[in-house]
């Protein structure tokens, strides 16, 4: 019986002593652990709070670009970009007034809306319809080796046929028939709307009427 009480005060002095040198940082990391876990709470709170406000300001956003006010829309749009340029409601603002602008006939004001989508965006599909709609615009202003360098390297993921139709018509810009040909016939073989088809089969009969290529020639 007194071997058990030694040997029990023996361990309650043992956790006492451990207890000494270990107590603070124990409290400590529990400290830190429920800091931790406040802060991580506090972050996703805020999260859904921004993502809230952008979209709010993104349906503000809408109506000044569907009343076709520039200048609005231009001031509601750059709010967006400025307040929250890491949300994706910033990204298809920016691609809203990129599309306004070049309506207006301001292709310089709709480069800059496109190419800030462009870099900002964390969505492949965002990118891709910032890309494309860029080279369209660069390629419409006369600069095809912009365009094609905007094209360079590029992941095309599910967008082949469009990239295809694209580098078709920068070839076409460089007096490259043979080149632009074989892109418009690429496009053809992958595009499933109809209307795309029937504009990629007329682009094809425009270079073989120029070049006076046979009629068998236009399709692939």
């Amino acid at each position: 019986m007194a071997q058990f009480e030694r040997s029990e005060e023996e361990t309650i002095q043992a956790i006492k002593d451990w207890w000494k040198e270990n107590g603070r940082a124990v409290i400590a990391g529990v400290v830190l652990g429920i800091g931790g876990i406040v802060g991580v709470r506090y972050w996703f709170d805020h999260q859904q709070q921004s993502q809230h406000e952008a979209s709010q300001a993104y349906s503000n956003v809408q109506m000044a670009l569907q009343s076709g006010n520039r200048e609005r829309a231009a001031r509601a749009v750059d709010a967006l970009m400025e307040e929250y340029d890491s949300t994706a409601y910033a990204v298809l603002g920016a691609l809203g007034m990129g599309r306004l602008e070049l309506e207006a006939g301001q292709p310089e004001s709709a480069e800059r809306y496109l190419r800030w989508a462009l870099v900002n965006s964390d969505t492949g599909e965002y990118r891709h319809l910032a890309r494309q709609r860029l080279a369209r615009l660069l390629l419409a202003g006369g600069q095809p080796e912009q365009a094609a360098e905007l094209l360079d390297g590029v992941d095309e993921a599910g967008y082949g046929s469009i990239y295809a139709e694209i580098r078709g018509d920068i070839a076409q810009a460089r007096e490259e028939p043979g080149e632009a040909r074989s892109h418009y016939q690429q496009a053809l073989l992958g595009a499933e709307n109809a209307l795309r088809r029937q504009l990629l089969e007329m682009k094809l009969a425009e270079l073989s009427a120029v070049a006076g290529a046979p009629d068998s020639e236009v399709m692939p």
